[in-house]
C-alpha cells in the first residue's frame, strides 16, 4: 500500500503549510478495509492544489481500528486521528 502524500511531497516543496482540505472519515470497527479506503482517498485527492488530509474518528472501534490508523500516521503524517 502506498501512504498518503503530503503536500510538499506531491509539489516538490520544502515547507509545509495547512492541507487545502480536510477529509473527516469516521471508523467503527474497519481493521479490514482502512489501508484499502486510504489508498482509494490518496488516489482520489492527490490532484488537489493545497495538500489534504485524511482525518479519522474512531466511534469506540473494539478491533484494531485504532492501531491502523496510528501506524498509517507512522507512515505518513496526512492520516490523523
Amino acid at each position: 500500500m502506498r501512504a498518503v502524500s503530503t503536500f510538499a511531497e506531491n509539489k516538490g516543496e520544502g515547507v509545509v503549510g495547512p492541507p487545502e482540505l480536510s477529509v473527516v472519515v469516521p471508523i467503527f470497527n474497519e481493521e479490514e478495509t482502512l489501508e484499502l479506503l486510504v489508498e482509494r482517498l490518496h488516489q482520489a485527492l492527490v490532484v488537489v492544489d493545497g495538500g489534504y488530509e485524511l482525518i479519522f474518528v474512531d466511534d469506540g472501534s473494539n478491533d484494531r481500528s485504532v492501531e491502523i490508523i496510528r501506524r498509517l500516521h507512522d507512515e505518513n503524517p496526512s492520516v490523523k486521528l
